[in-house]
C-alpha cells in the first residue's frame, strides 16, 4: 500500500567538520524511509574539512540550500565583525578554507538555491526550506525571541512550514497555524545540538521530531591541531 505521508530529514551547519557529519550521516542511515535529506546550509566554512564535506554532500545527492558561510566561501561578503571581534581567527579560518576548495566544490556551491520546496502531503501545504530566512542566508531569527519576533525576521512566505538553520540551536514552534523548524547541526557549535530534525507531512499538516545524535567533539578537534588549522587550540567550539 503506497504511503500517504512524506518525510524529510534535515540538518544544518555543517561548516566543515567531517567527524560530525559522519556522526549524524550514520544515525540517518540507520533510520532511513526518508523521502529526501536536506542540508539547510553553510556546508564548509570554519573547520578542517571543507573540500571533504562538500563532496561527500554531493556524492550522497542531498540537496542543500545556499548559507551566508557558502557566500564567504565564494568571496561574496564579509564575516561579521561582531564574530570577529571574540574570535579573531575566523579570517584565518575562511582563508583556509577557501585554499582547500577544488573548482568543483566551488561550482557545487555557486549552484546552491536559497530555498527547496516539499508539498504536503494528499495536497496539503508545503514545506519551505532556507538557511536563515527565505530571502536571504544573513538574518539571526533569536531563539528566545518571541512568536513576533520570529515573524517579523522570517517575512511573509507561501508554505505551512519553515525550516531553516544558521544559529545552531534547535526548535520548534507553531505560529498562526505555520510551523516554523529550526533544525538540528552538525558541525559548529554545543556538542549536544549535534543531530537532525524529520519533518513529517500528514493529513493534518507538519509535524517536526528532533533527534539528537552523539558527537565526539575531540577527533575534529585533535586533527584540527595536528594539521595547524588556525585558531586550534583556542577555538573551542567543535
Amino acid at each position: 500500500m503506497a504511503r500517504s505521508d512524506a518525510r524529510i530529514a534535515l540538518f544544518s551547519d555543517v561548516h566543515g567538520n567531517w567527524t560530525a557529519l559522519q556522526e549524524v550521516w550514520t544515525a540517518l542511515r540507520a533510520e532511513g524511509g526518508f523521502d529526501a535529506v536536506v542540508c539547510a546550509g553553510d556546508l564548509a566554512c570554519f573547520r578542517p574539512h571543507p573540500e571533504e564535506c562538500v563532496q561527500f554532500l554531493r556524492e550522497q545527492g542531498v540537496l542543500c540550500v545556499m548559507g551566508n558561510t557558502d557566500l564567504l566561501l565564494l568571496g561574496e561578503g564579509v564575516p561579521n565583525p561582531e564574530a570577529v571581534a571574540r574570535l579573531p581567527f575566523i579570517p584565518e579560518q575562511l582563508a583556509w578554507c577557501r585554499r582547500r576548495l577544488s573548482e568543483e566544490a566551488r561550482t557545487f556551491l555557486q549552484g546552491l538555491p536559497l530555498t527547496v520546496r516539499f508539498p504536503g502531503a494528499g495536497g496539503g501545504g508545503d514545506l519551505l526550506v532556507c538557511h536563515a530566512t527565505p530571502n536571504d542566508p544573513g538574518p539571526v531569527c533569536p531563539p528566545n525571541g518571541s512568536d513576533a519576533d520570529w515573524e517579523a525576521v522570517m517575512g511573509d512566505f507561501d508554505a505551512e512550514a519553515l525550516a531553516f538553520g544558521h544559529v545552531h540551536v534547535p526548535a520548534v514552534r507553531a505560529i498562526r497555524g505555520r510551523v516554523y523548524v529550526n533544525v538540528a547541526h552538525c558541525g559548529l557549535g554545543l556538542p549536544g545540538n549535534v543531530g537532525y530534525t524529520v519533518l513529517t507531512s500528514t493529513r493534518r499538516g507538519w509535524s517536526a521530531e528532533r533527534h539528537p545524535v552523539p558527537h565526539d567533539p575531540d577527533a575534529e578537534r585533535e586533527y584540527a591541531a595536528r594539521i595547524g588549522f588556525p585558531g586550534a587550540g583556542t577555538d573551542t567550539g567543535f
